[in-house]
Parts: structure tokens; sequence; C-alpha cells
């Protein structure tokens, strides 16, 4: 029986094996061989990645330039009165917030949250007149702004949100950590002239977070790409959550029973971010 076996069905399932391999390298060349009607072969030389990235570079340029021309006509601004400027402009209000993908209802809340633990309390520092508070406060969903907030000892003149670049943290701009220059603190210069200042951490360029996934693999992906790439695919952005951020702190100021200014200042991202929120929402009065 044994015999039977290596010396009759092993071979002769062997060139059946042969016979399909046979047939498939066959049906492939004679694939290859045939041309699509209305194509040429394709004859072009280098580095194709490069060449469609540079390709992508000359159309999106292009189109950059053709948007300023036609942009006036987007635009029918009612200069008649604030009110009437305001409905006029709505839609264009609008419209940037869903191609920043603020779209979500956020989170009420009356008050940030104190962060502490028995080591470190949530007054985290003294300066001059200014004490500094680590806080955190709900966004939308599971996603929460962190980060300091600035309270001056005597009257308060105004509330501000104040953004730092995403490779700096809230703590170099106030003051209480290395890496910025003194003249450049700009949270801890208006807490000083009698503001009171939040200060959100983003999102920064590195790779701490992202360098390890959940699923044990390893990537240099900076951590502000590895929320754009997921965030894209159901019409949210990176800046979109950090501009919520903002917001729900200019929620919180809103609600005072002091009506005082609110503004919003920023560095590099957190200028950008800046800008969008007073562009977005009009309780801000000054950017």
């Amino acid at each position: 029986m044994r015999g039977a076996v290596s010396e009759g069905i092993i071979p002769s399932t062997m060139r059946a094996y042969f016979l399909i391999l046979i047939i498939l390298l066959l049906t492939t060349v004679s694939v290859q061989a045939q041309q699509l009607p209305n194509t040429q072969p394709l004859t072009v030389q280098g580095d194709l990645a490069a060449q469609m990235v540079e390709g992508i570079d000359r159309f999106l340029m292009l189109q950059t330039a053709a948007a300023v021309e036609a942009r006036s006509a987007l635009w029918h601004r009612d200069l008649s009165s604030v009110e009437a400027y305001e409905k006029s402009v709505a839609p264009q209000r609008a419209s940037l917030a869903k191609m920043l993908g603020v779209v979500d209802a956020r989170t009420p809340f009356d008050s940030p949250e104190l962060v502490a633990t028995v080591e470190q309390p949530a007054l985290v520092a003294r300066v001059g007149d200014v004490e500094v508070f680590a806080v955190r406060w709900p966004v939308v969903g599971p996603v929460y702004g962190e980060g300091l907030m600035l309270v001056p000892r005597g009257a308060v003149r105004a509330d501000v949100v104040a953004v730092p670049d995403a490779d700096q943290t809230p703590e170099q701009v106030v003051g209480i950590a290395p890496g910025v220059s003194a003249e450049s603190r700009f949270a801890l210069r208006l807490a000083l002239a009698g503001c009171r200042v939040i200060v959100p951490a983003l999102v920064d360029r590195s790779d701490s977070v992202s360098s390890v996934l959940p699923s044990g693999q390893k990537t240099n992906q900076p951590d502000r790409e590895y929320v754009y790439r997921p965030a894209f695919e159901v019409g949210r952005h990176v800046i979109g959550y950090e501009v919520q951020k903002v917001l729900a702190a200019v929620d919180y100021f809103s609600k005072g029973k002091e009506k005082r200014p609110i503004g919003v200042i920023g560095y590099g991202e957190g200028g950008l971010l800046a800008l969008y929120s007073a562009a977005i929402d009009t309780r801000i009065d000054a950017a």
C-alpha cells in the first residue's frame, strides 16, 4: 500500500500541479501581450512617485491661484449694518467650520476641572500676581482640552485663550518651563496685564505617542499626522478638534456673570487656530 501511494498517487498529483502551473504561465503571457484599446505602453522613465507628487503640486498651485481670482464672486457682504453683515457672511462661516470638521455639538460644562494628584496640587505656580492652575475641560465626546489657566489676583479686564505653537507647551508660554524667551511668553504677559487666560496644549509634531500603536507596531509618524489620517476619513481634522478646544473655552468665558471682552491669540500653529476660531465664532471680540 505504501509503495502504491509513493509510486502512483503522488506522481499523478504532481503532474496535475505542473499542468496547472503551465496553463497559468501561458495565460499570464497572453494577457501581458494584449494591449487595451486606445492606450499606449508606459515608457516614462525616472522616479514615477516623485513625478506624481510634482504633478499634484503643480495642479494644486494652479487651483490656488485660480481660487484667489474667483473668490470675490463667493462673497456678498452687506455693509448696511452690523446685523446685516453678520447675516451676509454666515454661510461662509458655516462653510469654513465644515471644511475644518467643526461640526459636532460641544459638551456643555460649568467650569474647567482642576487637575491634581497627592504629589502635585492644581496650583502649579505663582508668577507675580498671577496664579497658574492645571486644568482640563470637556470638548466633544471623549475629547478633552488640557492645559493651564492663569488667574490674576486683581480685577479681570478680559478673558483670553492663548494658543501656543504645536511644538510649545503651555508651561513654556507661561514661563514656568524653559524653551521660550521672556518677550515671547504672551500668555503670561496677558495675565500680568489683568487678563484671565486659558492655554490649551496641542497635539505636537513628535512621534512620542504614535511611535507605538495599540497593535504593538512601531512608527515614526508624527502625532498630528496620526490624528489627521483617520479623522479625514470621517470628515474631521486635527485642526478642527483643536479649534473645538478653543471654542469650548470660549463657551466657558461666555457664560460668566461678568460680560468681559473675549480674545484669542496664538503663535505658529496656535496663530492659525486663533484666526480660524475667530472667523467661525462671533463671540470672539479680538484675535
